[in-house]
């Protein structure tokens, strides 16, 4: 019993800590698991919980954003995006999950901004565009805000 105890522990040593992602829906209800792709106009999660594991459908037009967590964390306030801002000139975080882009939109780590049509989502990737191409890494990606639909 103790070797099978070692060689979990061995397992979870050499495999790389991967965060939850978080996809945030219009109505401001989020959920966490793994992106698995964006399969025509449905966005797929694969979650984990008590009951056991699940692949979660939402419809594009419901998603807000989704965040790619990999044990990063993006150092300031998020860009600005289009989110409310109050008659005081305050943004109303809880409206961020309903920010109006005109185009899906991904935010790179360290924040620069790019505006594109999304061809293809997966776990380890971003496609934007039909030609050109543009692919960006998990890595690379912090959020991607989709055009409502």
């Amino acid at each position: 019993m103790a070797a099978v105890a070692m060689i979990v522990l061995a397992a979870m040593l050499l495999v790389p800590a991967v965060g939850a992602d978080e996809v945030m829906l219009r109505n401001n209800e989020s959920y966490n698991g793994n992106v698995v792709s964006l399969d025509g106009n449905l966005l797929v999660l694969h979650t984990q919980s008590a009951k056991g594991t699940e692949n979660l459908k939402f419809p594009l037009g419901e998603v807000s954003y989704i965040e790619y967590n990999d044990n990063k964390v993006m150092v300031g306030a998020p860009p600005s995006l289009g989110a409310y801002k109050s008659a005081q000139g305050q943004t109303d975080s809880k409206a961020e999950s309903q920010a109006k882009v005109a185009k899906d939109t991904v935010v790179l780590d360290g924040g620069t901004i790019v505006q594109c049509e999304l061809s293809r989502l997966s776990h380890d990737e971003v496609v934007c565009g039909v030609k050109p191409i543009s692919t960006y890494t998990r890595q690379q990606v912090w959020r991607v805000y989709f055009s409502k639909r």
